[in-house]
């Protein structure tokens, strides 16, 4: 690959500020928000290339939520766990107040309809049969 068509990429220091907050952290100054972000993005590079490594080892050509759970324990990380999704997961677009965000729609479920709706069927207890 050469060096023009080179994708270089980082996690910029507003994303950092709007982590920041939602972790509860108000006020991280300018300085901090920098050597966290040059931080966060080296980890995340490193992280992507331990991926891609158990993506090539497996023949595939793409790149899968389990290739990062592999990653995550080569490097003494506890997993993410949910996070295996065999199809593509839309995500939707919204930004407002200088800030962009990106979510998965989720479907909106009516709690009275959920408490006055049938309860599904027991199962059969399992049985185990001895074979001559």
């Amino acid at each position: 690959m050469a060096d023009k068509d080179k994708i270089v990429s980082h996690v910029s220091v507003e994303s950092m500020k709007a982590v920041a907050e939602s972790v509860g952290i108000a006020n991280i100054g300018d300085a901090a928000a920098k050597y966290v972000t040059e931080d966060v993005t080296y980890r995340l590079k490193q992280l992507t290339q331990e991926a891609v490594k158990f993506m090539q080892h497996g023949k595939r050509r793409k790149l899968t939520t389990s290739d990062f759970d592999h990653a995550l324990r080569v490097q003494n990380v506890e997993p993410l766990y949910g996070f295996h999704a065999p199809d593509y997961i839309p995500f939707r677009h919204a930004s407002g107040g200088g800030r962009e965000v990106h979510f998965v729609e989720e479907k909106e479920i009516d709690l009275q309809d959920l408490i006055h709706s049938q309860l599904p069927k027991i199962p059969v207890d399992a049985t185990m049969k001895g074979r001559v």
